[in-house]
């Protein structure tokens, strides 16, 4: 739209504004996360900082769009999905691509992401044949959880992996197994290339809002991407694996 807001309506976007500390520490978890997942191959919104100028900000906080104080600066946005509802998948069944729960498990394990099976935080969108594909749609509390993540501490070292998700099994299953495993692997080994990257896309202000610290992040998912296989517990995928060769997991 043109400044005097007479153009075309622009794009939709699902606006995060920030929060105090943990609120600028979620912000940073969203945007860092959201890149190592799309590199490592998972389906991730289009994400966007979105500017708030100071007078809009004061609007905003006037009129209660938000039942909090809007801060002036940047926000965090996601591109509105049109054709996309609230997961999780409540039946094994609705998954068009196993492969995608299994992704999302072993990366969410990785960046230690604490409640992707709320409501909302899996998106499904219509595959055109009657089963869905899975988005992952929100990454702030990934790093222990905002609050953990803003405290300073990094639990890198001692946290394992995440239960696995309802059907993931099964998902493992009918992906092929631990070959499904080692694809996700592969993806995460992919991203912990990128995680400079990912870094430079935090604008300074959410850095010093927050105390979260660069080096600590990148060092914590480096070290956590050189022990993956250790912490998802391969070992207990292949048993999976060959306990199931020549037989059906049941969706129960």
């Amino acid at each position: 739209m043109d400044q005097n807001h007479s153009g075309a309506p622009g794009l939709e976007y699902v606006v995060k504004f920030r929060q105090g500390k943990p609120g600028a520490a979620a912000l940073i978890s969203e945007v860092v996360c959201a890149c190592l997942f799309e590199i490592a191959g998972v389906h991730v919104p289009e994400v966007a900082l979105v500017h708030v100028r100071a007078a809009l900000a004061d609007s905003y906080t006037r009129s209660a769009v938000a039942p909090y104080p809007v801060e002036p600066g940047l926000h965090f946005g996601t591109r509105f999905i049109a054709n996309a509802y609230p997961g999780p998948p409540t039946t094994f069944q609705q998954i068009a691509d196993p492969q995608q729960l299994v992704d999302i498990w072993v990366v969410d394990c990785w960046v230690m992401n604490v409640d992707r099976m709320n409501y909302g935080n899996i998106l499904m969108s219509p595959d055109g044949r009657g089963r869905w594909r899975l988005t992952a749609a929100d990454q702030s509390d990934c790093f222990g959880g905002s609050r953990t993540f803003s405290s300073g501490s990094a639990p890198y070292a001692t946290r394992g992996c995440l239960e696995p998700y309802k059907f993931l099994e099964r998902a493992v299953t009918e992906a092929g197994g631990i070959r499904s495993i080692r694809k996700s692997i592969d993806g995460v080994r992919k991203a912990a290339g990128y995680l400079e990257l990912a870094i430079t896309r935090i604008p300074d202000s959410w850095w010093s809002q927050s105390g979260v610290i660069p080096g600590l992040v990148i060092d914590g998912l480096r070290q956590r991407a050189s022990r993956i296989e250790e912490i998802i517990k391969v070992a207990y995928w292949e048993g999976i694996s060959d306990a199931g060769r020549g037989g059906t997991v049941l969706d129960l």
